[in-house]
């Protein structure tokens, strides 16, 4: 997690770009910090930042410079947006790890340890779908109350959309699209359609004409019962752990153990652990 400050620009500055779209940034009000503190007034009208004010950050993958792939950790957290590992790793984590490992190791063996084939992996975390994403996030204060033990909305009833399958298209998030690309995206996303993924083998799904997908392919059916366990202790394991995180959340709020948890306390590693897991148990 990152931090910016913003100390030459006041609260009235952040506001007025943000009721303009964002449009004429000035050389004092950009920066990662500057750009997210517009954006996060623009989403909440009552949102209000005083001079010098420290506002920490995430950057996300798949933007075009760190200004946009700038996003608030708690809302990063709650929508599952990936965040720019190779980012992180390059430029925050391997100059750290250079200065401790080049009195241990030979000039070749620091060159194949930055660049070795090791580096070549890369694990991309399939995002959900964007259904489930609005619906996680309108949903999340009724389902915070409950701790994430409801497997539907508890206040309005209705079921979680993308439960059965995992839809993919091959476009961002388009959470993450800048307001300078969104229009040009969305007029591509218009011939994009959206697949669902065998739960098993994670093979394409032909599409169903006026229905849903079937969770597994042909080649799966006849182990549907193994998928359905391990899905399901991948479910218990998620409650568990997000029970434990929200009781140690509970006791830290002095509030009871059914009162509402508020706390939004960024410093906090419980409090991602819960928003994690709380997300994991939408899109599961």
């Amino acid at each position: 997690m990152m931090t910016g400050g913003l100390w030459r620009v006041t609260g009235a500055e952040i506001g007025t770009l943000a009721a303009s779209g964002g449009e004429g940034l000035s050389g004092d009000v950009r920066g990662p910090h500057a750009n997210l503190a517009v954006r996060l007034c623009r989403r909440d009208e009552g949102r209000s930042f005083v001079l010098g004010e420290r506002i920490p950050y995430v950057l996300i993958s798949g933007s075009r410079n760190q200004d946009e792939a700038a996003e608030d950790p708690v809302h990063a957290a709650l929508a599952g947006l990936p965040l720019d590992l190779r980012l992180y790793c390059t430029n925050k984590l391997m100059p750290v790890l250079r200065e401790v490992l080049q009195f241990i190791l030979s000039r070749q063996q620091l060159k194949e340890f930055d660049m070795g084939d090791h580096t070549r992996v890369v694990a991309a975390r399939q995002s959900p779908s964007s259904a489930a994403l609005r619906h996680s996030w309108d949903c999340q204060h009724c389902t915070l109350r409950n701790h994430g033990h409801k497997p539907a909305c508890a206040a309005c009833g209705s079921k979680r959309p993308g439960a059965m399958g995992i839809e993919q298209t091959g476009f961002r998030n388009p959470s993450t699209r800048s307001a300078r690309t969104s229009g040009r995206q969305s007029r591509l996303h218009q011939f994009a359609e959206a697949s669902a993924q065998c739960l098993g083998c994670r093979c394409l799904l032909p599409p169903q004409n006026g229905s849903k997908s079937a969770p597994l392919c042909s080649s799966c059916t006849s182990k549907s019962g193994e998928f359905f366990l391990e899905k399901l202790e991948y479910h218990r394991q998620t409650e568990s752990c997000l029970a434990r995180t929200a009781s140690v959340c509970s006791r830290c709020q002095a509030t009871g153990p059914t009162a509402e948890i508020l706390c939004e306390n960024q410093v906090c590693r419980y409090l991602f652990s819960r928003l994690e897991k709380l997300r994991s148990l939408h899109t599961s």
